[in-house]
């Protein structure tokens, strides 16, 4: 990014900050939907900027807000990272145990966040799904990061 734009989108996030003062709804914390809903209404200002104006002026001007939106949701509410699975052994390839561990662990966590106490028999097959779910992602995931395209 450039400094440029880095000043716009903090322009537009101190701007945002001042709209509680107005008694605007746009600065009410209205958890993740709130944001993405707000999001989306900007970006089809934009798309409706872009289709009704010459130039890209106005497009870029509800684009800039879009982008500080965004940034102010995940400030607000948590910017998860991305991960990306470097599984490799000691003779350069993939260490899919280490991967198959990762997906069964992420697994068995995501189980109980959506079910929570639930019977040990149904808990244990959700748990093979999901795991080899991530097992697949996170193998895919691991040979694009090597440069892997098949």
């Amino acid at each position: 990014m450039t400094p440029e734009v880095i000043d716009a989108i903090n322009e537009e996030l101190s701007y945002i900050a001042t709209l509680n003062d107005q008694e605007r709804s746009d600065d009410t914390h209205h958890g993740t939907e709130g944001q993405l809903l707000t999001l989306k209404v900007y970006c089809d200002k934009a798309i409706a900027a872009w289709v009704s104006n010459p130039g890209d002026d106005e497009a870029l001007e509800q684009l800039r807000k879009c982008a500080a939106i965004a940034v102010r949701a995940l400030i607000t509410e948590r910017c998860p990272r991305r991960v990306i699975y470097h599984a490799v052994n000691e003779d350069g390839g993939l260490d899919l145990n280490v991967l198959w561990s990762k997906a069964k662990s992420r697994a068995e966590k995501e189980v109980q966040r959506l079910f929570g106490p639930c019977r040990k028999a149904e808990r244990l097959r959700d748990v093979r799904l999901l795991t080899w779910e991530y097992y697949f992602r996170y193998t895919d995931s691991a040979k694009r990061a090597r440069g892997h395209t098949g």
